[in-house]
């Protein structure tokens, strides 16, 4: 073998050896392979050499690939997660946006309710202050301009006005103000002519009324009848009407009356109102003029007012309503005006219209108890209004 040093000093001359030993390696190595491959498959290897490193080759790039994938699927998990952490984190701030929500809804509900209640006390306030407003005006229009109330004073509202505010007072109660006892003062003396006009009534809870004379206390009252009533034609009922109501109070007295009695005097009533309203429909009342009507609506409210009366017995079962037990006794109570109005507040008693003649005992009355409550006016705040 030849000694190559010497070639080493110069760089082509290597480059040259190089060329020529991969040259000569690979042409000699490229029959090996050929040969190998040739041998192995006489042997009855499954493959090649060519094929087995060509398979090498593709199982290191499928291996790659598999990593690859592999990557972008934990990337993808990855990705996932955080937006399902995030989609966690965006229903928790749902779920404490709803809760606060939830909140300020039952925060405005009772803001509401709070301000509705604090706007009924306010309309309550108001309208009590507007009544005590009402009751100043009609108590100054009742005590220095009585002749502008001749019509509530004979229909009893201005004598209702005064006994509802006397009624809460201590008059009602005691009789003596500022050391001075009233029932010796001559000018609030009731006479029994006086006392005998004046109507009485007592409401029932359903709203029905019992109408009396002070003096008597006896409903169904039929010693006076309206003026269409009076009439020729309708006397026998009316006569049978009355026969029957002074049978019942004569029974009651000797008790044997009996609520069949006064299912008799409803049937009786029947008969004159159906007579009165038959009449009426034949005769029209309004082509009489307003004078006509005016008195066809004044027996009409007569029939209804005793149909109430005979309801309420009816319905209570007390036949002492025909015994007169709501009867003023001037012997037993007092014939002071005092008395009355404290008899009156003790069973709730009110003035009724006064009946065709009697109006000048209103008058008379009106002014007792105008000038009683005088006494007690200026402690009322029923009437005292507050300045703003």
């Amino acid at each position: 073998m030849a000694d190559i040093r010497p070639m080493t000093r110069c760089t082509s001359q290597r480059k040259c050896v190089c060329l020529i030993l991969v040259t000569l390696i690979g042409l000699s190595v490229q029959p090996l392979l050929t040969v190998q491959n040739a041998q192995a498959q006489r042997r009855g290897y499954p493959m090649t050499l060519d094929e087995y490193w060509e398979r090498q080759r593709a199982g290191r790039h499928d291996t790659l690939e598999l990593l690859l994938k592999q990557v972008q699927l934990q990337e993808r998990y990855a990705r996932a997660y955080s937006e399902t952490m995030i989609a966690r984190q965006l229903g928790a701030i749902a779920i404490r946006e709803e809760l606060k929500t939830s909140i300020d809804r039952v925060k405005a509900t009772w803001e509401k309710r709070s301000i509705a209640e604090a706007e009924i006390m306010k309309r309550a306030y108001n309208q009590l202050k507007s009544q005590k407003v009402r009751n100043k005006k009609a108590w100054d229009r009742y005590e220095n301009h009585p002749e502008l109330s001749g019509s509530a004073i004979v229909k009893g509202s201005a004598l209702n006005f005064l006994l509802h505010r006397l009624s809460r007072s201590i008059l009602a109660y005691d009789v003596s103000v500022h050391q001075v006892d009233l029932r010796e003062s001559k000018e609030l003396e009731l006479s029994p002519a006086t006392l005998h006009d004046l109507n009485l009534k007592q409401s029932t809870v359903t709203g029905e009324q019992l109408v009396f004379r002070a003096d008597e206390g006896v409903s169904l009252n039929m010693d006076f009848w309206p003026y269409s009533l009076r009439e020729e034609k309708f006397t026998a009922s009316r006569e049978a009407l009355v026969a029957k109501r002074n049978l019942i109070e004569l029974q009651l007295k000797n008790g044997k009356a009996t609520m069949q009695d006064v299912d008799d005097l409803e049937k009786l009533l029947d008969r004159l109102e159906h007579s009165f309203r038959r009449d009426a429909a034949r005769n029209n009342p309004a082509k009489g003029g307003f004078a006509s009507f005016k008195r066809f609506q004044m027996a009409q409210a007569f029939l209804t007012g005793l149909r109430s009366e005979i309801h309420r017995v009816q319905d209570t079962g007390n036949l002492k309503t025909f015994a007169g037990e709501m009867r003023f006794d001037i012997n037993t109570h007092g014939s002071n005006v005092v008395d009355l109005v404290r008899f009156m507040a003790r069973y709730g008693l009110e003035f009724a219209p006064a009946a065709p003649g009697g109006e000048a005992s209103y008058q008379q009355v009106f002014g007792m108890i105008r000038d009683l409550y005088t006494t007690v006016a200026a402690e009322d705040a029923s009437i005292q209004v507050e300045e703003e």
